[in-house]
């Protein structure tokens, strides 16, 4: 399979599963919402005092939960994309939110697995060389563990 097909495959897609593009979009609207009245509760929060900060500062925590939990739900149903893509699927994945939370709790512990070499490495270093050999070696050191991570 050459990259033109990949890439083909890639684009068409979303178009022939309109039922999984909506409800991405729509998870993806509905975590924008969340996290921005999330935001809003926070600075009010800060700039109230007594009942009403106190109020404001609980809607945050139940907003912030909500919005990672979504976030999460939302990664959960990427990696059930990637999963039909791989198996050619023709049809989109139906929502299953305590497998889709839980692939995504996963696919972040393997992330930050794969991410804590690069960053001891890059500190360890940073302590040694100049600025822009650092930056060279980190950007060198981010895209390989990257690709690595999406490969896991």
């Amino acid at each position: 399979m050459g990259v033109g097909n990949i890439i083909g495959d890639a684009l068409a897609y979303p178009f022939n599963n309109i039922k999984a593009l909506v409800l991405y979009v729509v998870l993806a609207i509905i975590a924008g919402i969340i996290g921005g009245a999330t935001l809003l509760s926070s600075a009010a929060s800060f700039s109230s005092q007594g009942f009403a900060g106190f109020a404001f500062s609980g809607l945050s925590i139940v907003g912030i939960i909500i919005f990672i939990l979504v976030l999460f739900l939302i990664e959960g149903y990427g990696l059930d994309i990637i999963k039909y893509g791989i198996e050619r699927r023709a049809d989109g994945p139906g929502i299953d939110i305590a497998r889709q939370i839980s692939n995504a709790v996963k696919l972040i512990i393997v992330s930050i697995v794969y991410y804590i070499i690069p960053a001891i490495i890059i500190f360890i270093l940073g302590l040694f060389l100049r600025d822009w050999i650092m930056t060279i070696i980190s950007i060198i050191l981010v895209i390989v563990f990257a690709l690595a991570n999406f490969m896991a």
